[in-house]
């Protein structure tokens, strides 16, 4: 006895159309199903006919009944009128022909009103489930997704959006902290010897009489050098 799946699917007294939609893939339900589809649209339009051919068979049976109803009923004219023609006194036999003659197109209304309210009745189920089966349902699903999707998107893109620009701000700050600029702003100086420009470190690097021109956080200025202090001296 199989189990499983596959056995449920094999025991199915439902019809059942495997569509994994990938013609590569296969799996045991594509063995065990009762049809296979490439897609699950091709499955579709396998499982649901298509409501145009439901409504040209019907018509297509509905002349077939009007014309064996003329059949029959030309018949039994036809076989009326041979007896008719055969009996002496055909009068009380033409009565009973013409009884069963409305008795049978009666049976045969019947039959035909039968056969149509059961073919109404197929469509309208046939109506019902092509609605289920609507595009338009989908179509409408698919956008409520992709309305989902687009806040996920924007909610996402806000908070990157978000993170850049803090990570902006440290890194706005973090450089702020080490400019040079910063350090003026807290009472230092840069001071260059003239006119080569290099940046003093020690007092080695100028004697008396040397032009110097000091950077300060607003503005600079010009200056000469009058006397020198090595570093024990400023120490003193």
């Amino acid at each position: 006895m199989t189990k499983g799946w596959p056995g449920q699917i094999a025991r199915s007294r439902i019809p059942i159309i495997s569509a994994v939609g990938h013609e590569t893939d296969f799996t045991i339900a594509d063995f065990t199903a009762d049809l296979r589809a490439a897609t699950p649209s091709a499955a579709a339009e396998l499982a649901v006919p298509l409501r145009a051919e439901l409504m040209e068979q019907i018509e297509k049976h509905r002349v077939r009944l009007i014309r064996c109803h003329r059949r029959e009923t030309d018949l039994l004219r036809g076989r009326i009128a041979e007896l008719a023609g055969r009996l002496r006194d055909p009068k009380r036999r033409l009565a009973d022909l013409r009884i069963a003659l409305d008795d049978a197109m009666d049976r045969m209304r019947i039959s035909f009103d039968h056969v149509r309210q059961v073919r109404r009745q197929e469509c309208a189920t046939m109506a019902i489930r092509l609605e289920h089966r609507s595009p338009r349902l989908q179509i409408l699903e698919k956008r409520r997704h992709i309305g989902q999707l687009g806040q996920k998107l924007a909610a996402a893109w806000e908070k990157t959006a978000g993170d850049k620009k803090n990570r902006m701000r440290s890194s706005a700050a973090l450089l702020d902290s080490l400019s040079p600029l910063a350090v003026l702003n807290r009472g230092y100086s840069i001071t260059r010897r003239l006119p080569d420009g290099l940046i003093l470190r020690q007092s080695e690097d100028v004697r008396a009489g040397d032009r110097i021109a000091v950077r300060l956080a607003q503005g600079g200025l010009h200056a000469r050098i009058t006397e020198t202090f090595n570093k024990e001296q400023c120490d003193g």
